[in-house]
């Protein structure tokens, strides 16, 4: 029984390894929505590093700066999840600045990074 779980492991590991984002099929690769879907539903079930590919694999395919915000910002959001903040806020660094004064969510998810990272003065101006 143990060898067959190991046996598994290998098995699963490798062909996450080839694939780029579990669960999405080949011709659906290159559908941004789909695998943004995808993505926020493995998030969802608690598969974030899973969920971390995927939306990776978003921002690979987005066709424009709007999309690949979206995709960035839902980086962002695992990153922080999984408490790797000094990525998370890198990540977020990356988000066109047209594109996070418009979306007050970006400013919000930079302030809780900023704060959970202890810098709270940094974290009070992201609001601003």
């Amino acid at each position: 029984t143990i060898r067959f779980v190991v046996i598994l492991g290998v098995i699963s590991l490798t062909t996450m390894a080839q694939s780029p984002c579990p669960g999405i099929r080949e011709n659906e690769r290159s559908n941004f929505s789909r695998v943004i879907d995808h993505a926020a539903g493995l998030a969802s079930a608690g598969r974030l590093p899973e969920s971390h590919s995927c939306f990776s694999l978003a921002f690979r395919i987005a066709s424009g700066d709007e999309e690949q915000a979206v995709a960035l910002f839902n980086i962002a959001v695992i990153l922080k999840d999984l408490k790797r903040l000094d990525e998370a806020l890198s990540t977020m660094n990356q988000i066109q600045p047209v594109h996070a004064r418009r979306w007050p969510a970006a400013s919000h998810l930079r302030a809780v990074i900023l704060q959970r990272m202890g810098r709270v003065q940094e974290a009070v101006s992201a609001f601003g």
